[in-house]
């Protein structure tokens, strides 16, 4: 470019904002100078998040950001806390990090306290500029307490069987353990089984006892709660099946026995330890003998000597083993050639049956063709026996012994009662004695009659319990279990059977109720529940019949049940045990139990346990663990027979 040389100030300066136009800003005019250049930035660090809170061993990411550095050599972190120092405050992933790279703090196990830590990124070229973040510790839940069961699950059969199981409790730091409870798809409560105990500590065993009652068969659950923790919980799950039925020993037979001319009828007993006592009339005398292994065998029978040259008839022996042992018998002897006057004797054994008194005579009578002036015995817990009878002036009497030789006068239970008869009496586990009989001024018009004694010697005034049943009411029979529910049962008008009971020793009873039963019935027989049950048989138009309730105050089976044996009065022919298992004993031509394993709800066809058809006076005894002892006189070949109905009840 050629510029002229005249050229003034003024277009100098044009010349120059052209310049600058094309050199851009930066360059400058007049003088030679140019401009300042513009100030540097500080840098700056941001922390995020700037605050959290950190369970106890958990984590968190924080991040931090710089500006305006140049280098970028990123962040310095450190922990502080004014109730920690160092690891007690928790932990970072790393000691720097680039901008914007996140670190990972790990908080301490044990929260410090106060309970919170600082946290802080600093600039690593300028240490002045830092950023800090606020943690808040917190402790962790505690861990969830757990419960599980061992074993987890278990097949049983009802009827007491056993089965241990443990409770293994996880995080129960004051180790508190666990309760147990049972429930069931087809009971309730006890009625499922019982555990014992019912709290235990972690790991330690209890034992599961599975149901007496087959109706209880199904699946039951038994569950440990934790005590610390209600909502912790293990179980296991129990498969019931009912028992298999019990098949009945062969029969063992027991000679000489004079069965034609009724002497052999026999008597049976158990003990409270299961010790069977069988014993029949022969010419010679009574004779005795004990098992102690179950009925496997027998001792060498002894004879109780006895004049029996008079005696055409059945000697209606009866026998009695009380709590402590003793075993009494009682049968009659005739004392005049026209067989119309007998004696009845008593005697006592104190040794198992090894040896027996003298026999004594209680009380002389008319010949028992009907059976009403048939003295009872009772033994009671103290070892006295009581004897109650009704003797030729209707009068109710009673006496006692305590050595089995000397007896008390006779004591008035009741005097010339109008139509005495049907005396029966029944003792309690504490020695109550409940005395029934029944009253008839004329043929129409009958009550059951009641009196109690504490002491074996005085008795309560006697009074009614038939209530307005019936016009007139017959044939007593009555049962006392072991928590003193005091049962009874009778006839009324010939077609109908009642029933009524008592929870305080005979001084109140219930109002009776009737039992469903076709007419018209005869021969009841009632019996009271070790398992709390009442279970009653009958004989109606030649069927024998079965009725029950499950506790005392609950209906009876709307409909008995009919069986296909039959029963004869003045038999024992009914057994329960405390499983609620049900034996019947009698006669379908030869003598043939039935048996219900389900509480009396079905029975079993009749089963046989003799080959003869010439069996009478069929007796059972069940001892206290559930085993059933027959035992019946058969006529050709003459001989004493008894057989064994095992238990399938565990239950002590």
């Amino acid at each position: 470019m050629v510029f002229s040389r005249g050229v003034g100030r003024t277009n100098v300066a044009s010349i120059c904002l052209w310049v600058m136009a094309v050199a851009g800003a930066s360059a400058g005019c007049g003088g030679g100078s140019s401009t300042s250049p513009a100030p540097v930035e500080s840098i700056a660090v941001t922390l995020s998040p700037g605050s959290a809170t950190v369970q106890a061993s958990k984590t968190a990411t924080f991040s931090a950001t710089e500006t305006n550095d140049p280098k970028h050599d990123g962040t310095t972190w450190t922990l502080s806390g004014s109730g920690c120092t160092g690891a007690a405050c928790g932990t970072l992933s790393g000691a720097t990090s680039a901008s914007g790279v996140p670190v990972t703090y790990t908080a301490p196990a044990a929260v410090p306290n106060p309970p919170t830590v600082t946290l802080t990124a600093t600039a690593v070229d300028d240490t002045s500029k830092a950023a800090k973040a606020t943690i808040t510790l917190t402790a962790a839940p505690a861990p969830p307490t757990t419960v599980s069961v061992t074993p987890g699950t278990a097949s049983l059969v009802t009827g007491g069987v056993t089965q241990t199981f443990t409770a293994n409790v996880v995080n129960d730091a004051q180790n508190l353990g666990v309760t147990w409870s049972v429930s069931g798809t087809n009971c309730t409560g006890a009625a499922c089984g019982a555990i014992s105990p019912t709290t235990s500590a972690s790991g330690a065993a209890v034992t599961y006892t599975s149901a007496p009652r087959a109706t209880a068969a199904g699946t039951v659950t038994v569950t440990a709660t934790s005590v610390a923790e209600t909502s912790a919980t293990g179980t296991a799950a129990v498969t019931l099946a009912a028992p298999a039925a019990p098949v009945a020993t062969s029969p063992i037979s027991f000679s000489p026995v004079a069965v034609d001319t009724g002497f052999g009828l026999p008597a049976i007993a158990t003990d409270s330890s299961g010790n069977i006592d069988l014993a029949w009339i022969n010419t010679d005398g009574v004779h005795f003998t004990r098992s102690t292994d179950g009925g496997a065998t027998f001792s060498t029978p002894i004879v109780v000597p006895t004049d029996f040259s008079k005696n055409l008839q059945n000697n209606l022996l009866r026998m009695v083993v009380d709590p402590v042992g003793n075993i009494d018998l009682l049968w009659y002897t005739v004392l005049d050639l026209a067989d119309t006057t007998v004696a009845y004797n008593i005697c006592r054994s104190t040794d198992s049956g090894n040896t027996f008194t003298t026999p004594v005579q209680v009380t002389t009578g008319p010949q028992p063709i009907t059976g009403s002036n048939v003295p009872t015995i009772v033994g009671r817990s103290d070892g006295m026996l009581i004897v109650t009878w009704i003797d030729a002036s209707s009068n109710v009497l009673a006496e006692a012994t305590s050595d089995g030789v000397t007896f008390t006068a006779p004591t008035t239970i009741a005097p010339t009662v109008p139509g005495a008869t049907g005396e029966q009496a029944v003792a309690d586990s504490a020695g109550n004695t409940y005395v029934f009989w029944e009253t008839a001024p004329t043929v129409s018009s009958c009550s059951i009659s009641f009196s109690a004694s504490t002491d074996g010697v005085t008795y309560s005034a006697g009074k009614t319990i038939s209530g307005a049943s019936g016009a007139c009411n017959s044939q007593p029979s009555a049962s006392v279990n072991a928590s003193g529910n005091l049962v009874v049962t009778w006839v009324a008008d010939s077609t109908s059977l009642f029933f009524t009971l008592s929870l305080d020793g005979g001084v109140t009873f219930a109002t009776p109720i009737s039992i469903a039963t076709p007419a018209p019935p005869t021969s009841d027989e009632v019996v009271a529940g070790l398992d709390g049950g009442i279970y009653v048989i009958w004989s109606a138009n030649g069927i024998t019949e079965f009725a029950s309730s499950p506790a005392p105050g609950a209906p009876f089976s709307s409909t008995p049940t009919a069986l296909g044996i039959g029963v004869a009065a003045g038999s024992t022919s009914l057994a329960v045990d405390a499983c609620s298992n049900v034996t019947v004993l009698g006669s379908n031509g030869v003598t043939a139990y039935q048996r219900s394993n389900d509480g009396g709800a079905t029975f079993s066809a009749p089963t046989p346990i003799s080959q003869s058809n010439q069996d009478f006076e069929r007796q059972l005894a069940a001892d206290k663990f559930g085993n059933v002892n027959f035992t019946w006189a058969v006529d050709g070949p003459e001989e004493v027979n008894f057989a064994r109905l095992p238990t399938v009840c565990h239950i002590p």
